[in-house]
């Protein structure tokens, strides 16, 4: 084992057995929609499409301002307006 690492026995049985109570569900704070409003929601690279790449685009810097101005989320916004705009041109 690295000498940076333990190494850890799991009872992997005894886990798998394990029944969460609910005294174990009230120490978690319920969700609320003002927590998923400030979620960053991006797809894991196993579901983006494989002709998804990262490209460099020069950008006018008032565009990108505008965009950056509307807050977290800015750079998808720029690719679905880009979409849109491909779509559009057929």
């Amino acid at each position: 084992m690295d000498g940076n690492k333990r190494d850890i026995p799991l009872d992997l049985e005894r886990i798998d057995a394990h029944v969460i109570s609910d005294r174990e569900y009230e120490e978690i704070p319920e969700l609320t929609d003002e927590d998923f409003a400030r979620g960053v929601w991006t797809p894991s690279p196993a579901t983006q499409s494989p002709l998804t790449a990262p490209y460099h685009l020069l950008v006018d810097a008032d565009v990108v301002a505008r965009f950056k101005a509307t807050g977290q989320g800015w750079e998808r916004r720029i690719h679905l307006a880009l979409r849109r705009a491909a779509d559009a041109i057929g």
